[in-house]
């Protein structure tokens, strides 16, 4: 698998997780909303994207975490 095939894997499953859509998360991401329509689409991607993605998504998943436990503990 290619390092953008996998990429547009990781982010795939995020937006199922997060329940967003894909405009979203490239303007919170990258500020580039038409981020993952290129990826789709078979644009590449420099390192400094990959990286910038996945500490998004990281902190992202983080957050999400922190919210459920705050959830969990009211």
């Amino acid at each position: 698998m290619s390092t953008i095939a996998a990429l547009l894997t990781e982010i795939e499953a995020f937006l199922v997780e997060a329940d967003m859509r894909a405009t979203t998360f490239g303007l919170r991401a990258l500020n580039d909303g038409t981020f993952v329509k290129r990826l789709r689409d078979g644009a590449g991607v420099t390192v400094v994207t990959v990286d910038r993605v996945h500490s998004y998504i990281a902190t992202q998943r983080a957050e999400m975490k922190a919210a459920a436990k705050r959830r969990k503990a009211a």
